[in-house]
């Protein structure tokens, strides 16, 4: 697996990205209301996504503020990799799905309780 992406779970997006843009010098490259994605220079994603006042504390058993992603070369490695790491003791926080845009994800999380994205863009 190639670690490719990190998600921060903020409650102002707003002023994190400027904070991140601005401050730390961050290339935003992609956003929406509630998702902005930077680029940095070593061509790795650092994404900030908007909290949801549903989400579960980052005190609870499964931490919602930083999501660790990984890409995979196809579906079919995502859901080999997503198979082992459950068998190894992951817990399931969402299974392999194919989203709308087209990329194959899922999540989990690993024993501490820090979620892990699998991410496969190609069948």
């Amino acid at each position: 697996m190639k670690l490719c992406f990190f998600i921060l779970k903020v409650i102002d997006i707003e002023m994190m990205t400027a904070w991140y843009r601005d401050v730390v010098g961050l290339k935003l490259i992609s956003e929406s209301a509630s998702y902005k994605e930077f680029l940095t220079e070593d061509r790795l994603f650092f994404n900030l996504s908007k909290r949801n006042a549903d989400e579960i504390s980052s005190t609870g058993p499964i931490n919602q503020n930083l999501n660790i992603g990984f890409e995979l070369p196809t579906f079919q490695d995502l859901d080999d990799s997503y198979a082992r790491l459950i068998k190894a003791g992951a817990t399931c926080v969402t299974p392999p799905t194919t989203a709308p845009w087209g990329h194959r994800i899922a999540y989990l999380a690993d024993p501490e309780g820090n979620i892990l994205c699998l991410n496969a863009m190609t069948e």
